[in-house]
């Protein structure tokens, strides 16, 4: 009787049923690279020589958000992947004192070594929400002779006043986190939207791994912020760069766009420095009803967006 009853909870658990967190076993390959400021996890996926897709996740995530997409990107498109330093399966930044921070532009670089390891010549880059701002580095950096084409999704340039905010309140918050005596934080970050919103009960499993993403990197890691701030002031003139000589597409996620308005990020001005900057013809924007979560909510819609623009052969304005 005991045991039938105990099988029964087992399996009536609303409907949950045991899945894979983080990357299924054989989609990818994991890598580790070693540098002077500790090893940086990646993984890749197919023939690398052929054109890959280098991906930059969001905070508080790791490259794993991806997975959805990718699966359903059914290898169409080579794929390297790149966990900042604390999050995913990268080690913490060594940096030289204990404000030291890695620059969007110096984690470039380093990734910019990990394509050269693998005799990487031409790569497209995509971002989503922060980690588009490292792939409009990313971008710069190999310049027209590497890239061939840039995806933006969820990015949010900030204003004069949003920068300040993040500058001034947010990393020194990250600095010292609120570890709560009985664990209640732990809920808290179960709870946290930033990481993506869950739509429940449906998505039990998958909020679980968006919280193990978070616990790996919210209490112990403050520099992804601060590199954001840091490199906001050049944001535009290095878009402005890519534009000039590279395909990009934008894809703006309205639900979350809505949502940052709320919290005081004024996207306004984010939509309109885009419109400003953009001006070559060589950009593509797309409008989508997407949260935070829309790498697992909208997964369809964003891998047939994402292999029609990587593959189709765009003219470029110059």
């Amino acid at each position: 009787m005991t045991a039938r009853f105990f099988a029964a909870v087992l399996t009536g658990q609303a409907g949950v049923s045991a899945s894979v967190l983080g990357w299924p076993s054989g989609q990818v390959s994991h890598h580790f690279h070693d540098t002077e400021y500790g090893q940086i996890h990646y993984v890749t996926s197919g023939d690398l020589s052929k054109t890959p897709m280098v991906y930059l996740h969001a905070h508080p995530r790791s490259s794993a958000e991806f997975k959805y997409v990718h699966a359903e990107m059914d290898g169409a498109v080579p794929f390297l992947a790149v966990d900042w330093f604390g999050f995913g399966q990268s080690e913490d930044y060594r940096g030289s004192s204990e404000d030291d921070f890695i620059t969007f532009e110096g984690f470039s670089t380093l990734a910019l070594d990990i394509l050269d390891k693998h005799s990487i010549d031409q790569f497209s880059v995509v971002g989503w929400m922060k980690g588009a701002h490292p792939a409009i580095e990313l971008a710069a950096q190999a310049g027209p002779e590497r890239l061939h084409k840039l995806a933006l999704m969820g990015a949010l340039i900030l204003s004069p006043d949003a920068q300040s905010y993040v500058i001034n309140n947010i990393v020194p918050n990250s600095k010292h986190p609120v570890l709560k005596e009985d664990g209640s934080h732990l809920i808290d970050t179960w709870n946290d939207p930033s990481g993506a919103e869950a739509q429940l009960p449906e998505e039990l499993l998958w909020n679980q791994e968006k919280t193990n993403d978070a616990l790996r990197c919210l209490y112990t890691n403050w520099q992804y912020q601060a590199a954001w701030g840091d490199y906001n002031p050049k944001i535009q003139a290095r878009l402005s760069y890519v534009d000039s000589f590279a395909k990009t597409l934008v894809i703006n996620p309205t639900i979350a766009i809505a949502k940052w308005d709320m919290y005081g990020l004024n996207p306004g001005f984010s939509l309109d420095a885009f419109d400003q900057t953009m001006v070559h013809g060589n950009n593509v924007t797309i409008n989508l009803a997407a949260s935070e979560g829309g790498l697992k909510q909208n997964s369809t819609i964003i891998a047939n967006t994402l292999k029609d623009f990587l593959a189709e052969k765009h003219a470029v304005v110059v």
